[in-house]
């Protein structure tokens, strides 16, 4: 589908660094003291807390980008497929 190509592309890419920024969370996760803060509310490697929670939200909202322009890609192709379908059809009638 030439159309929405670079849509689907995009979610593929947004799926993928969805991907890896989860992973970066859990690895940022073990690194940091973050336990620490939900067990006392308090830590001293405060910059490792905050950049695993950044790096969780930016996991989601690619996660939620990225599933939302891939239904758009399947919707579009769907819409593209009834049109030119009734086209061959009108062109049948003719």
């Amino acid at each position: 589908m030439p159309y929405f190509d670079r849509t689907r592309k995009c979610s593929i890419v947004f799926l993928s660094l969805s991907a890896f920024f989860f992973i970066v969370t859990v690895i940022t996760f073990f690194n940091s003291q973050f336990p620490e803060i939900l067990a006392y509310n308090f830590t001293n490697d405060l910059r490792g807390s905050l950049l695993t929670v950044i790096f969780l939200l930016t996991s989601i909202i690619l996660l939620v980008v990225g599933i939302a322009m891939r239904a758009m890609f399947k919707d579009a192709k769907e819409d593209f497929y009834r049109i030119d379908k009734l086209l061959r059809d009108l062109e049948k009638r003719d």
